[in-house]
C-alpha cells in the first residue's frame, strides 16, 4: 500500500509542470456545470460554491499539503461557475412573451443570411407598435425573404416594416439545442419575419460601433463592385464579414465540401492577415540599414500586426469567432514581442482563459470547440513528432506541411463538426489541400493589398487576385459537393458524450506519465456511447401539430406540411435527412397503432380507441377506451416531447422540454 501511495504521489508531482494548462479546462468545467443545470441555482448553492472556491484557494496559497497546487484547479472551477452565472444575470433584458404582429422599426446593426437563403437583419433601438418601451426587446432579428440584400446596406440605416415576432424558440426536442440560451446571452429578445415591403431610411449616426458598422457596409459594397458577381458574396464575407450576398447554392457547396470555414472570419483569416502583415513589415524594416542596426524589426512587425488585426476585428463586425481569433493571434504576437515561443500550449491556454472569462457561454459553441481542437492538435503534433530520420527536412516542404496540417486539423475537428452539424465530409481533406494554398498565398495577400490601395482608389489591383482565388475555391467546392457520397449523416450524440470526449482528449495531451490510458478509455467510452445513442421512437412538436415516428427507413411525419423547423431538426439529429414528401409517405404506408389527431374540423368529437394503440391529440377531443393517449393540454404544458417504446410497443420512457427545467432564459415564455 505504501508503494502504491508513493507511485501516485510521484505521478501527481509530474503534473505540476502542466498545471497552468489545466486551468482553462477547470474553468470550462465550471462554466459547463452551471449551463447544464436544469434549475436555476438556489442561493445555498452559490454560497457553497463560494466557500469551496475560497477554501480551495487558501489551501493552494498556503500550500497546506503536497496536493495543494491542485486546489487551484478546484478554485478555478468555482470561478467558472460564477463567471457564467454573473454574465447570465448581467445580460438580463426584456423578452417577448407572445406572438406579435404589427409595425416594427429599429436601427440595423447586423446583416447576414439564414440557412434558407433569406436575408436576416438584427435591429436595436427597437420600437414595436402598441408595446411600451419597458417591455420592448433591446434587439430583435428579422428574416426578410423578398428584400434585395444591397437595399439593407444603407449606411446609418433604420428599417421599418410590418411583420411577425415571437419569443426565441424552445428546443425542437428534449436535450436539443436551446436557442433561448443562445439568444439570452446575445440580448436577442425576439425573432421573426416579414413578408411585406421594408422601408430603409437614414438616421443620425451615433456611437463608435454604429459608425464602424456604416463603414463596414460601405466597404462591403465597394468590394462587391470590384469583383465578379460570382465571387462578390464570398469576397465581402472574408473581408468584412458581410454574408448577405452569398447564394444558397454556394453555402451548400462549401458546407458539403468542408470549406465553409473559409468564409467565417476566424483563426485562419486573422492568422493569414497578421502573418502577411508581420512578414511584410519585417522585411520592410530590414531593407533600411539604420533600422536594421538600431531597431528590432521582428518586434516592430509584431506590434503593427496586432494593430492591423485590431482594425480588421472592428471593421469586420467583431463576430464571436473573430474576437476569439484576434485574442489568440495577439497572444502569439506578444510572445514574439517578448521573445517567447510564439505558438505553444502555454499561449493557447492563456488565450482560452481570456476568451472564457470574456464570453463564458461560448464553451458549448461549435466555433470555440473546433478552433481550439484544431490549434491544440497542430501544436501537439508539430512539437511532439518523433524524431524520425529526415522527417524535419520533409516537414519543412510547403506541400508536406500543408497536407499534414490539413489532415491533423481535419481529424481533430471532425468529431466536433459531426456532433454539431450531424454530417461528415468525405472529400474535405482533398478540398482543403486544393483550396488552402490559394487562400493563403493568393486571396489573403491580395485582400491586404486591396485594403492598402483602397485610399488611393487603386483597390482593383488587389481585388483581381481575390476574385481569381475565390472563383477557384468555389469551383473546388462545387466539384467535391456534387457526388451523393460527399457527406455521411450521423446521429446527434447525447449530452454527456461531447464533454467526456473533450475532457479525455485533454487528459491524453496534458497528462504526464502512465495515466494517459485513462484518457484513452474515456475517448473509447464516448465513441461507443455515441455509436449506441438511442434516438426517441416518437417525437412530438411543441404545439402538438406534428408527430414523427422513427422507422428503419427514417422518421415518418404525420403531416405533409407544418412544423417545418421541427421536422428538419429531427431529421438532422436522426442522421437521416429526407424530403418532406417521402417522410409523409412513410407515415401513410406504415403499419402500426400510432394515431395523430390534429385536424381542427374534428375538434370536440369523441375518439374510440383500442388496447395497445397510442393516440396523440393536438386538438381538444374526448377519448374513450383502454389506449395510451397524450392530450393537447399536456402537450401545451410540457412542450416538445420524446417517447421511447418498449419491445411491446408501449411507452417506456417519456421526456418533456419543460419537465423540471427552469432557467433564466426559460422563465420568460
Amino acid at each position: 500500500m505504501l508503494t502504491l501511495k508513493n507511485f501516485l504521489r510521484r505521478e501527481l508531482e509530474k503534473q505540476r509542470v502542466v498545471l497552468f494548462y489545466w486551468l482553462p479546462v477547470a474553468l470550462a468545467c465550471g462554466i459547463g456545470c452551471y449551463l447544464s443545470l436544469r434549475q436555476e441555482p438556489a442561493p445555498n448553492l452559490f454560497i457553497a460554491m463560494a466557500l469551496l472556491g475560497g477554501i480551495s484557494y487558501l489551501g493552494y496559497h498556503f500550500q497546506i499539503c503536497s496536493l495543494a497546487p491542485f486546489f487551484l484547479l478546484l478554485a478555478v472551477f468555482c470561478l467558472g461557475f460564477f463567471a457564467v452565472a454573473g454574465k447570465a444575470h448581467y445580460v438580463v433584458a426584456p423578452t417577448l412573451t407572445y406572438r406579435f404582429y404589427g409595425e416594427i422599426e429599429g436601427r440595423i446593426i447586423g446583416v447576414d443570411r439564414a440557412r434558407s437563403g433569406a436575408v436576416r437583419v438584427t435591429l436595436d433601438q427597437v420600437e414595436l407598435e402598441n408595446i411600451s418601451k419597458s417591455n420592448t426587446p433591446h434587439k430583435v432579428r428579422l428574416s426578410i425573404s423578398d428584400a434585395p440584400a444591397a437595399q439593407l446596406l444603407t449606411p446609418q440605416g433604420r428599417l421599418k416594416t410590418k411583420g411577425f415576432l415571437m419569443p426565441p424558440p424552445r428546443p425542437s426536442e428534449p436535450g436539443g439545442f436551446d436557442f433561448r440560451r443562445y439568444a439570452w446571452f446575445r440580448g436577442l429578445g425576439a425573432v421573426g419575419y416579414t413578408r411585406e415591403g421594408v422601408q430603409i431610411t437614414s438616421g443620425p449616426s451615433s456611437g463608435i460601433f454604429t459608425r464602424l458598422f456604416d463603414k463596414r457596409m460601405a466597404l462591403s459594397a465597394r468590394i462587391k463592385a470590384g469583383v465578379s458577381q460570382v465571387a462578390s458574396g464570398p469576397a465581402a464575407a472574408i473581408i468584412t464579414g458581410d454574408r448577405s450576398s452569398l447564394t444558397r447554392a454556394q453555402l451548400q457547396d462549401l458546407r458539403r465540401s468542408n470549406l465553409a470555414h473559409l468564409l467565417a472570419i476566424s483563426g485562419l483569416h486573422v492568422a493569414l492577415l497578421t502573418g502577411v502583415v508581420f512578414g511584410f513589415f519585417r522585411r520592410l524594416c530590414l531593407l533600411n540599414t539604420n533600422a536594421f542596426l538600431h531597431f528590432n524589426a521582428k518586434k516592430i512587425a509584431a506590434g503593427l500586426a496586432i494593430l492591423i488585426g485590431l482594425y480588421y476585428l472592428l471593421i469586420s463586425g467583431a463576430a464571436v469567432s473573430t474576437q476569439r481569433a484576434f485574442i489568440m493571434v495577439s497572444i502569439v504576437m506578444l510572445g514574439v514581442f517578448f521573445d517567447r515561443r510564439a505558438l505553444s500550449l502555454h499561449s493557447i491556454a492563456l488565450a482560452a482563459l481570456v476568451i472564457l472569462a470574456w464570453r463564458p457561454e461560448d464553451v458549448s459553441s461549435a466555433g470555440f470547440q473546433m478552433s481550439f481542437a484544431a490549434t491544440i492538435a497542430l501544436v501537439t503534433v508539430f512539437q511532439r513528432t518523433p524524431a524520425l530520420p529526415g522527417f524535419s527536412r520533409w516537414r519543412q516542404l510547403p506541400v508536406i506541411s500543408l497536407v499534414l496540417s490539413s489532415l491533423v486539423a481535419g481529424l481533430a475537428t471532425a468529431p466536433f463538426s459531426a456532433a454539431h452539424f450531424n454530417q461528415v465530409s468525405h472529400y474535405g481533406l482533398l478540398a482543403n489541400i486544393l483550396s488552402l494554398p490559394v487562400m493563403g498565398f493568393l486571396v489573403a495577400p491580395s485582400a491586404v493589398l486591396a485594403m492598402m490601395l483602397m485610399p488611393l482608389g487603386a483597390e482593383a489591383v488587389g481585388l483581381w487576385g481575390v476574385d481569381l482565388g475565390l472563383r477557384w475555391i468555389l469551383t473546388v467546392a462545387r466539384f467535391f459537393a456534387q457526388p451523393a457520397s460527399a457527406v455521411t449523416f450521423v446521429t446527434e450524440p447525447v449530452a454527456w458524450i461531447l464533454p467526456l470526449f473533450s475532457a479525455s482528449c485533454a487528459w491524453i495531451i496534458l497528462w504526464r506519465g502512465w495515466g494517459k490510458g485513462v484518457g484513452v478509455l474515456g475517448v473509447v467510452a464516448a465513441l461507443m456511447g455515441w455509436h449506441g445513442s438511442d434516438r426517441p421512437d416518437i417525437l412530438i412538436a411543441e404545439d402538438g401539430v406534428l408527430v414523427g415516428l422513427l422507422l428503419p427507413e427514417g422518421r415518418a411525419l404525420s403531416k405533409p406540411s407544418g412544423g417545418t423547423f421541427s421536422a428538419r431538426i429531427w431529421a438532422q439529429n436522426d442522421g437521416r435527412p429526407m424530403p418532406r414528401e417521402k417522410a409523409y409517405a412513410l407515415w401513410k404506408d406504415r403499419k402500426g397503432d400510432l394515431y395523430h389527431h390534429w385536424s381542427k374540423k374534428m375538434k370536440g368529437l369523441e375518439i374510440m380507441c383500442g388496447q395497445g394503440e397510442i393516440h396523440i391529440l393536438a386538438q381538444q377531443r374526448r377519448i374513450s377506451g383502454e389506449c395510451w393517449h397524450l392530450s393537447h393540454r399536456k402537450i401545451k404544458r410540457n412542450g416538445a416531447t420524446a417517447i421511447w417504446l418498449d419491445k411491446q410497443g408501449k411507452p417506456a420512457k417519456i421526456r418533456h422540454i419543460n419537465s423540471g427545467f427552469a432557467r433564466l432564459w426559460s422563465k420568460h415564455r
